[in-house]
């Protein structure tokens, strides 16, 4: 049985779930070890279609911290909210 190629757009990925599964592999690898590799290990992405929607490693690392401060700040001001009522 001969493979069949998809023709069309690569299927589109969840921005979000890849930043929260790269934050995870940045908090075990550390972000100065975090690599695209690694990234694509953990949500299944090839490596091509990672450096196509991040470009280069260091903007992978700048916006898994961007995701990850927006995380951190959603929580505080939930936090705030309960202590506020």
């Amino acid at each position: 049985m001969s493979e069949v190629k998809r023709k069309g757009r690569p299927p589109a990925h969840d921005r979000d779930e890849l930043l929260r599964l790269a934050r995870a592999v940045a908090v075990e690898r550390g972000f100065d070890a975090l690599r695209f590799t690694d990234v694509a290990e953990a949500t299944g992405v090839p490596v091509s279609s990672l450096q196509y929607a991040f470009g280069t490693r260091g903007a992978l690392v700048r916006e898994v911290l961007r995701a990850g401060v927006g995380v951190e700040l959603a929580r505080l001001r939930s936090a705030i909210e309960r202590e506020l009522d």
